[in-house]
């Protein structure tokens, strides 16, 4: 094998689930995420479309709520009813 050819294997430790990815991107909302965890989400959002999707979400949100913040003034408030609820943890779920 030559210098410039890919590892066949990465090293142990470095690939994270996507799960784990959108996990660590939902966590980013409420901290700064460590070195090692940061370099691992970056690395697997270099290869997954889908969590690279859903961390552009997340930060789409957080400048959203950044900009916005607690404001709730002239709102109404909503009510979800049990059926609704029950149908979105159903979906979640899935």
């Amino acid at each position: 094998m030559q210098d410039t050819d890919p590892p066949k294997k990465l090293p142990q430790g470095w690939m994270i689930s996507c799960p784990e990815a959108t996990r660590l991107s939902s966590e980013r909302l409420d901290r700064r995420l460590g070195g090692w965890e940061l370099a691992r989400h970056r690395f697997h959002l270099l290869i997954c479309v889908m969590c690279r999707r859903y961390a552009r979400q997340m930060g789409s949100l957080r400048k959203l709520l950044h900009h916005h913040g607690d404001r709730t003034d002239g709102l109404p408030e909503v009510v979800l009813s049990e059926e609704f609820k029950k149908k979105l943890r159903d979906r979640m779920r899935d």
